[in-house]
């Protein structure tokens, strides 16, 4: 166990451990083609898809995504707290789980970023609350010498041909996996936390 003695405190009363948020990572789907006929069956699986009707959705889907990353950079300061405070942080964060939750949670950490620097419509609420939660990270992982690695706005790009229907930037700027669904592209990463913590259909506006 990469863990040791540490193990047992990684549960929690809710049930979440550390094992759980892989689910949550970044996966690499199947790319699908755009084709005619694939455009043509949106209205007739209408009722089974997240449309995105008017301004007021697309707020509300911008709110979601990040109220999912917030609760999840939450709950990964919590456990690194757990483990600063147990001593074994550095080990933890040196293990391949604890690297692989660390991986995911800078995942995380830009797809909230995305979305703030993409869409509009975020609240200042949202941003200061997504901001202060990576803070936290950053400060917990420089207690061992550790850097949360989270790309640059100015890389980011705004208004591009192919955008993220999530977070409204390119999907052709440094990202390992986009997909397309139903005519309309995504960022591996957002569409996977999406679907994990927020719907398991994706917005189709």
């Amino acid at each position: 166990d990469d863990f040791g003695a540490f193990n047992k405190p990684m549960n929690n009363n809710s049930g979440n451990t550390l094992g759980n948020f892989e689910a949550a990572l970044p996966i690499e789907p199947t790319i699908a083609k755009d084709t005619e006929a694939e455009l043509s069956e949106r209205d007739k699986y209408a009722d089974f898809l997240s449309l995105a009707s008017d301004s007021q959705n697309q707020q509300d889907n911008s709110s979601k995504i990040l109220d999912a990353c917030s609760a999840e950079l939450q709950e990964g300061s919590s456990f690194f707290s757990k483990c600063e405070q147990e001593g074994v942080l550095g080990e933890v964060i040196l293990s391949k789980k604890g690297e692989t939750y660390k991986n995911g949670l800078e995942q995380i950490c830009l797809v909230g970023e995305r979305v703030c620097f993409g869409c509009d419509n975020v609240t200042v609420a949202h941003k200061d609350t997504l901001n202060a939660n990576i803070q936290k990270l950053k400060t917990l992982l420089a207690t061992v010498d550790v850097n949360l690695k989270i790309q640059s706005s100015q890389e980011m790009v705004r208004g591009a041909k192919t955008p993220c229907i999530i977070c409204n930037t390119s999907t052709e700027q440094k990202e390992p996996v986009s997909l397309q669904f139903m005519g309309r592209a995504y960022h591996a990463s957002c569409a996977n936390l999406w679907r994990n913590k927020v719907d398991m259909m994706l917005p189709i506006p």
